[in-house]
């Protein structure tokens, strides 16, 4: 487990990371694809020095990325799960964690002490900015999103919430909508509603297509708007998954104020989030999130006290918390007081 993990452990391991993040930007792992090769025949395909090159390599034959006979490299599974060629989480992380994280980090002796955002001192713009401005990464990170949520998230979302006929539920910045038709598609009878900014729009209706072709059609449409300043009337459920951590606590407390407006008595919010615990069996995972997220956005990850004293500023209370089997996925289902 990652507290066994020694000072030394802790420094390699960010060795270890940066460099598998080269192999994967001088398309080594793509290149082993059509089989093993030498060093030397994988430098001069890339034009870099052979010698430095093989030190990355050894590297990740030791991590078991790749591995070595007669003085030729070839991929491993790990490996395979780093190329293009396999849609995973792995290779887009590693390229979030290289282009923008890492740099972040690095101001946090700045951060400390000065009201500034490390991602912005770094990189030049916020998150958000620098992933519409920087199309790759922000792809690498629309990706890696969508994968863990596919392979982690909705499979525990769709087996917690249940939804009876007839009933109209709005994911609030709910993106392409993979929550929305997940649980269209596991509750059929209900109606949906994904709410979020234009840009999102295209996404959503590419993914309402693909839907369509694999599941059939669902009952889920796209909503323009902005959680900050409207939230849309109707709906018995409202959801809203990792999106508060973004922001710090007066914007989470405009957010659900609107949500509390848009509720009738009978209405519930789902809040879908990390919730801190110091008891969670995951808790350095959890702790590790949450500095990332506080290097990442304006956000924080908040424990349920902190839950609760913004949803009272707002309006609303806690009815009921359910944990999932993923470390940074609870489930506070909210009403109005």
């Amino acid at each position: 487990m990652l507290q066994k993990l020694s000072t030394f452990d802790l420094i390699n391991s960010t060795y270890i990371a940066q460099s598998i993040y080269t192999l994967i930007k001088i398309d080594i792992f793509d290149k082993l694809i059509a089989g093993k090769s030498s060093s030397q025949n994988l430098a001069n395909s890339c034009s870099i020095n052979a010698a430095k090159l093989q030190i990355l390599l050894d590297l990740a034959v030791s991590m078991d990325f790749l591995g070595q006979k007669d003085n030729c490299y070839f991929l491993r599974k790990k490996g395979m799960n780093l190329t293009r060629a396999v849609n995973s989480w792995e290779r887009d992380y590693f390229t979030i964690w290289a282009e923008g994280l890492q740099s972040a980090a690095a101001q946090t002796p700045a951060w400390l002490t000065q009201d500034m955002n490390a991602y912005e001192a770094a990189n030049g713009a916020t998150i958000w900015e620098h992933y519409r401005t920087n199309r790759a990464l922000g792809k690498s990170f629309e990706k890696f999103q969508d994968r863990i949520s596919h392979l982690a998230h909705l499979p525990e979302l769709t087996k917690i919430i249940q939804l009876h006929a007839g009933e109209r539920f709005l994911d609030i910045a709910g993106g392409k909508g993979a929550l929305a038709f997940q649980l269209a598609i596991q509750n059929p009878q209900a109606v949906g509603a994904v709410l979020d900014q234009p840009h999102m729009e295209p996404i959503f209706q590419e993914h309402a297509l693909e839907v369509a072709e694999q599941a059939g059609g669902t009952q889920v449409t796209f909503i323009v708007g902005n959680m900050l300043k409207h939230i849309p009337t109707g709906f018995n459920t409202y959801l809203i998954k990792h999106a508060l951590h973004d922001w710090d606590d007066e914007s989470v407390c405009t957010v659900l104020m609107n949500i509390a407006q848009a509720m009738d008595s009978s209405s519930r919010l789902l809040i879908i989030e990390g919730v801190k615990q110091p008891q969670h069996k995951d808790n350095v995972l959890m702790q590790a999130r949450a500095y990332e997220q506080a290097i990442w956005t304006s956000g924080k990850l908040r424990t349920l006290s902190d839950f609760e004293n913004l949803l009272q500023r707002s309006g609303l209370k806690i009815r009921d918390m359910q944990e999932t089997n993923v470390f940074d996925l609870s489930i506070l289902e909210c009403i109005k007081q």
